[in-house]
């Protein structure tokens, strides 16, 4: 995997051929490596599932006859009422996100979008109105909108299947709790999440002032605004760009034009938070606005094939034989969400780097530091209150954190990543290639920290002014820490420790 495990320790990389470690379910929990040639290849397995159509072709077609049941159902039912049921559905999901902060019950989120792109592919025409046999359809939908998700997360190696002489054997990636709790600090939870006792939004106390307060009824600049929400927009990314699939169903690549249109219904709309059904009579002259507005670029019709009725795009309003359905929760939830993604002009794949959130987090970082500082500080260290810039040898480094407790006879260096994980790295391919090899990845930011130590140990008399100690240097222990906003994939290189600041706070401070 192209790095040195003499030098790189951490609980979640194997040991023995510097491969990702997976666990399965026993009790104690039993650490397995998924390269054949390894010491921790679990040897009483005969073979693995391979999730191609070639070897499982059974999988495959289980999901198709699933499809075809669902699509027999929808046919029978009556549109208009399909339509309205499943777009209620999915606003009280949307009003549970705006009121608790959390995006609640993916696999019923996702299921609400797979049976409306089923309604857009193939307009039932049937009768059927009955509210209980909406719920099953849904929970048919749910299983087989589930059964694909786990399907795609056993091709990219986030789990494994193995078989044995007698049973079937499920081994998931090992980082996979540390993920999970970062998915938690998102908002990404149940509701049953939220009586826990700890809070789950870690750094509330940093995120909830990054941004100014902006009234959307007083402000000049509606972006403004959206910004406030960035939290709301950077959780439905990561939602909707857990899976390839849903990447797919939610990549509207929106321009300007398609959100004054979005912006606009939901103005008209208010005074009432009532899901309606709306003539186009009600909506004004869209083609005269989006042409006018597009530079004749972009018609009505595109705005509507995109946002309406797409076959691959999850609708965002819903059409029906009546008219459109529409409500301005439902609407403002997208338009928070559409705030933060991509242009057409911007060529980037599924990353977290956004501008709307690399905004956000240019300003978030220097916060992260300065708490950091604040928390060692208090904790009987001195130090500088800002990052310091030290020269010496023909060489420059740059310091977040230098601390010094006499008490302890301690000098802390530290440097602090306020830092989020690309969705698109949990996979067993790309967890190690791009969160701990990738550019700005756990490696280089934690050989840049020993670096800076390395550069202590032979200048130490460049910090005197810094640090002012009372003893000789070497009567301190001098330590190393790179630390993270989220649990780590490894926990340290060379002399320097990776850790999580919670951990920090609570184990090297004490």
């Amino acid at each position: 995997m192209n790095y040195n495990r003499e030098d790189l320790k951490s609980v979640y990389l194997c040991s023995y051929c510097e491969g990702l470690l997976y666990t399965d379910s026993s009790e104690p929990p039993r650490d397995v490596c998924f390269n054949q040639t390894c010491e921790l290849w679990p040897k009483e397995l005969t073979s693995i599932v391979d999730a191609s159509a070639e070897n499982e072709p059974q999988i495959y077609q289980e999901l198709k006859e699933m499809e075809a049941v669902l699509e027999s159902e929808i046919g029978q039912w009556d549109h208009g009422e399909l339509a309205r049921l499943t777009y209620r559905a999915r606003k009280e999901l949307i009003t549970i996100a705006i009121d608790q902060g959390v995006m609640p019950s993916l696999d019923f989120w996702f299921a609400i979008g797979e049976l409306l792109l089923l309604i857009n592919k193939r307009p039932p025409s049937g009768v059927i109105t009955d509210i209980e046999r909406f719920k099953a359809l849904l929970e048919v939908t749910r299983k087989w909108s589930f059964h694909h998700r786990n399907l795609e997360d056993l091709r990219t190696k986030r789990y494994y299947i193995g078989r044995t002489e007698a049973e079937l054997r499920v081994f998931w990636i090992k980082y996979a709790s540390a993920i999970r709790e970062n998915q938690k600090s998102l908002g990404l939870m149940s509701i049953g999440d939220l009586g826990d006792a700890e809070d789950p939004f870690t750094y509330s106390f940093l995120e909830d002032t990054v941004v100014a307060d902006a009234d959307p009824g007083t402000t000049t600049d509606l972006s403004e605004w959206f910004d406030t929400l960035w939290q709301m927009s950077l959780q439905m990314r990561y939602a909707f760009r857990s899976h390839a699939r849903t990447l797919h169903q939610y990549d509207y690549k929106p321009n300007p034009v398609d959100m004054s249109v979005l912006a606009g219904w939901h103005l008209k709309m208010i005074e009432t938070n009532d899901t309606g059904v709306w003539s186009f009579d009600d909506l004004g002259n869209l083609h005269e606005h989006i042409s006018q507005y597009s530079c004749g670029r972009r018609s009505a019709s595109d705005f509507l094939n995109h946002y309406v009725d797409h076959t691959e795009l999850v609708p965002v309003v819903v059409r029906t034989p009546d008219g459109l359905i529409m409500d301005r929760l439902t609407i403002i939830y997208f338009l928070i969400y559409l705030h933060g993604c991509l242009m057409p002009t911007d060529d980037i794949g599924p990353s977290i780097d956004e501008p709307i959130l690399n905004k956000i987090r240019s300003r978030l970082g220097p916060r992260f530091k300065d708490w950091l500082r604040k928390e060692i500080h208090n904790h009987g260290y001195n130090g500088p209150d800002e990052a310091v810039t030290i020269r010496a040898q023909g060489q420059t480094f740059e310091y977040d954190i230098l601390a010094l407790s006499e008490d302890a006879r301690c000098i802390m260096l530290a440097d602090a990543k306020y830092r989020d994980m690309a969705p698109s790295s949990f996979t067993g391919a790309n967890l190690i290639r791009q969160e701990l090899l990738g550019k700005g990845g756990l490696r280089d930011e934690a050989c840049r920290q020993q670096l800076r130590l390395e550069f202590f140990q032979k200048n130490v008399d460049s910090f005197t002014q810094y640090l002012a100690p009372k003893r000789p240097w070497e009567e301190y222990d001098v330590r190393s820490y790179l630390i993270t906003k989220h649990i780590p994939l490894a926990h340290q290189f060379r002399d320097t420790r990776m850790m999580l600041a919670a951990e920090f706070l609570r184990t090297e401070l004490s």
